[in-house]
């Protein structure tokens, strides 16, 4: 498989349906688990590296509450968009939960990893959402793996980005 191929399996495996919500593929974090798979599988045979990245939109249940979920919706579908536009063309972007977005950044070392996770928290911090309650700004968390190095498993690329993404969140939120 090469980077292409992964966001061909991404597509045929229901892509097509969307998410109301986000604009993002429904089946989001199963096609984003056979991704990270399919990108860990690349990289061991290949010998280049793929990171793994979550995207979360911090505190969206605070949205939801003042202002109403038609507005954390629209906050949702327009940060999919914007990501979608950061989001190099080879890699895979899927909504995996609430408020959380992840990518897999094909063939990068951790340099290029870094700069597009400062890609992707850039353009969501700095953009006011216009919604229909007002505009709306969110602060946004993000950490990556890079794999193999980091992890030789998609359920270990997973769960350690998810636990460096809540050590920056409770760094962060002290």
């Amino acid at each position: 498989l090469n980077p292409p191929a992964l966001l061909s399996a991404f597509q045929r495996s229901g892509g097509d349906r969307m998410d109301e919500h986000s604009g993002a593929p429904a089946n989001g974090r199963p096609a984003f688990e056979r991704a990270v798979a399919a990108a860990i599988a690349l990289a061991k045979t290949d010998g280049e590296a793929a990171g793994i990245a979550i995207i979360a939109l911090d505190h969206l249940d605070i949205v939801n509450i003042a202002f109403g979920f038609e507005t954390g919706d629209r906050v949702l579908t327009d940060a999919m968009a914007i990501l979608s536009g950061v989001v190099r063309g080879v890699d895979t972007l899927a909504r995996i939960s609430g408020s959380k977005f992840g990518v897999v950044v094909s063939n990068c070392d951790e340099e290029k990893l870094l700069l597009a996770c400062q890609r992707y928290r850039s353009a969501l911090r700095d953009h006011i959402f216009e919604t229909a309650a007002g505009p709306v700004s969110v602060t946004v968390s993000v950490a990556a793996v890079l794999a193999p190095v980091h992890a030789s498993t998609p359920r270990q690329a997973i769960g350690n980005v998810q636990i460096a993404l809540e050590e920056a969140r409770r760094d962060r939120f002290r």
